[in-house]
């Protein structure tokens, strides 16, 4: 099969040229290796590397919320062609040691595009060989995986050295002081991430790890990690970038919470200079009843990636390439996986994003079951067409799985 359209990637925007697929990988790219393609596209969609999205909560052991069905459709309706699962799930579901990593894996293989997992760390967890990647709750978010105290975590980490951990940085402390406060966002204030993230910080170098910050929302916690004597790993969200707390969106709350303008504003500043590593959805579909009654934390995002990333080129001004490396480059490296770059011998997955036609988003378009979402109205572009290791999975804005 031979596409031709206007390519980017994290290193080059190719203007339109040609790529030939066998298989599930690019096998080769040229201005002219025929003269009838077998899909064109017109020059103002370009097409992408398929978004990796390495944050997301598809609610394994909580089919009533979500299911791999479910989570990876919607994966797919926004461009998003991998994805990577956190551990928070319900006690007996959640990944923490081999058994249950390996069901999980087991799980995962259902999905409609690959499905990477972390495994959990908890207050009684130690490493197995199994598990790459491990996923560090420093303070109760949504589910029973978390820290209480760091001395704690401290201890359990020793147990880690030299491996790569994710942390969800919000410190138990200062939660504690805020529990009273009068809304979510006080409650869960930007200084008990700042806090959290200076902590995670010396733990990473204290043993050796390879540190990842969640979804980073303000500016305190930027300063922590441009002061880190080590690299470390940085992951926001598109509503932490987009959303602020004085907008008022239905539904809009989760952890860490909605912070200012300026702290959206500087998020965008970091990204388009580079210095943001992943943007991650950090997809958690409650239902809505859940969300109106229980107000629990967090809010669907992978049906509007792909969106997402067109928006910010066209709201925005960041380069395609920046945007490229962000959204599916650097989370292959993450994974060790050969995807990101239209090169010969790289995964054959893409996401079209159509800057032409952009329209308001609203919930009659999402797939997963959550069924709401936090940009209705929003306008931006539309994803018409994606292909996942080789497989035409939507065309014409319709899934084809």
């Amino acid at each position: 099969m031979i596409l031709e359209a206007a390519f980017v990637d994290a290193k080059n925007a190719y203007c339109m040229c040609q790529v030939e697929i066998e298989g599930d990988l690019i096998s080769r790219v040229g201005k002219s290796l025929t003269t009838v393609p077998d899909i064109t596209f017109p020059p103002n969609t370009v097409l992408v590397p398929g978004i990796i999205d390495l944050h997301t909560h598809l609610r394994y052991g909580q089919d009533y919320k979500e299911d791999i069905n479910t989570g990876t459709l919607a994966a797919i309706n926004g461009g998003v062609t991998r994805v990577m699962d956190m551990p928070n799930n319900p006690r007996g579901f959640a990944p923490v040691d081999k058994d249950s990593y390996s069901r999980k894996l087991e799980w995962a293989k259902k999905g409609h595009v690959p499905v990477h997992i972390y495994a959990g760390i908890g207050p009684k967890t130690r490493p197995f060989r199994e598990a790459k990647h491990y996923k560090v709750f420093m303070a109760e978010s949504v589910g029973d995986l978390f820290f209480e105290d760091l001395e704690t975590l401290d201890g359990v980490l020793d147990n880690y050295r030299g491996l790569q951990v994710t942390f969800h940085c919000e410190d138990p402390r200062i939660l504690a002081k805020s529990k009273q406060k009068d809304t979510h966002e006080k409650r869960r204030p930007p200084e008990a991430e700042s806090c959290a993230v200076r902590n995670a910080i010396k733990l990473g170098e204290k043993y050796d790890l390879d540190v990842m910050i969640a979804h980073i929302s303000c500016t305190e916690s930027i300063y922590h990690i441009h002061s880190a004597k080590t690299k470390v790993i940085t992951e926001v969200t598109p509503h932490h970038l987009l959303l602020n707390e004085k907008m008022g969106i239905p539904r809009a709350y989760m952890n860490p919470p909605l912070r200012t303008r300026v702290d959206a504003g500087q998020l965008i500043q970091l990204l388009r200079a580079g210095q943001i590593d992943h943007v991650g959805s950090d997809h958690a579909p409650h239902t809505i009843e859940e969300k109106d009654e229980k107000n629990l934390s967090g809010i669907p995002g992978l049906d509007h990636m792909g969106q997402i990333l067109g928006y910010l080129h066209l709201e925005y001004s960041i380069p395609l390439t920046v945007l490229c490396r962000a959204f599916s480059y650097n989370a292959a490296e993450f994974l060790g996986v050969k995807h990101g770059l239209i090169e010969p011998g790289y995964e054959a997955s893409f996401a079209a994003i159509d800057l032409g036609q952009c329209k308001k988003i609203s919930p009659d378009n999402v797939k997963t079951k959550a069924g709401f979402t936090v940009y209705e109205g929003m306008t931006m572009p539309t994803v018409p067409f994606v292909m996942a290791q080789g497989r035409i999975v939507k065309q014409d804005s319709e899934l084809t799985v």
